[in-house]
């Protein structure tokens, strides 16, 4: 496939390929004050050709088909005592509850680059002997 454009594209008929959306991105901002961090995050696929030969839906030639864009939000927040050492995270993940875009493969769905967990509630906890 030396001549291939594989930018922007699923990239199904191309065993070599991955997915490669043309733009992938993530922005973060994070705000901290006292023992505390709140942290926003923003992820971002562009959407890219769904170029397999059928549909995925009875075997219907397609053509230019599209798998949407996707973005997701996450926030989290930590508390840290260095006296201590001890940290806990409260995350919110995909907190507005997004489906991945669907694609013509076997789940509906491009699993190399998009997630199918939906909102989700995270809570992790750290302790360090001796503080930090």
């Amino acid at each position: 496939y030396p001549d291939t454009e594989v930018a922007g594209r699923l990239n199904w008929d191309n065993p070599l390929v991955v997915p490669i959306p043309r733009w992938k991105g993530r922005f973060l901002l994070s705000y901290h004050w006292s023992d505390y961090t709140l942290s926003a995050c923003v992820k971002r696929t562009s959407s890219y050709r769904d170029d397999p030969d059928f549909d995925g839906r009875g075997g219907m030639p397609v053509t230019n088909s599209r798998v949407d864009s996707f973005t997701t939000f996450d926030l989290s927040l930590l508390w840290h005592r260095p006296d201590t050492g001890l940290s806990v995270i409260l995350s919110a993940l995909n907190l507005t509850d997004e489906d991945p875009p669907f694609a013509n493969l076997e789940h509906a769905y491009d699993g190399l680059t998009h997630s199918p967990k939906g909102r989700r509630l995270k809570l992790a906890m750290r302790y360090r002997f001796g503080g930090e």
